[in-house]
């Protein structure tokens, strides 16, 4: 009967010891998934901080209450909204490409006009020194 005792109590405590590593190997797996939602919510608010799609939420949600827009047509105005800012957000961004393509082009241009004879500045340097020739009395001979 002792020995029966002693393999009872020793596999009750083997059964212990594997719930424990099973519970704790669970715990590491919930921990780690934890992690990982953790990061990615974390880069989905970056992408919706950076995309300015908070910005445009609060911009509607405003319109919403001060325009008194029914709650059946939250959705279709919203909709509406969203697409109109994303099409004044890319000509935003339209015109700030010309812009950049243009300042580009000029200078693209200036660099190949760096030859002395075309360079504005050394024509402008060059005209003041006529200038100052032609204000110069001339020597008186002896």
């Amino acid at each position: 009967m002792k020995s029966s005792r002693k393999t009872n109590s020793s596999s009750l405590k083997g059964n212990k010891v594997d719930k424990e590593e099973k519970e704790k190997k669970r715990k590491e797996e919930i921990d780690a998934k934890n992690q990982e939602k953790e990061i990615q919510f974390k880069k989905l608010e970056d992408y919706v901080n950076e995309s300015g799609l908070s910005l445009a939420f609060n911009i509607i949600f405003a319109e919403l209450i001060s325009k008194q827009i029914m709650p059946e047509n939250f959705f279709t105005y919203t909709s509406m909204r969203l697409k109109q800012i994303g099409k004044e957000i890319e000509g935003l961004k339209t015109k700030e490409e010309i812009n950049v393509d243009k300042n580009e082009e000029e200078d693209k241009k200036e660099t190949k006009n760096e030859e002395p004879s075309d360079n504005k500045l050394f024509q402008a340097n060059k005209k003041e020194e006529e200038d100052v020739l032609l204000t110069v009395p001339p020597k008186k001979k002896k």
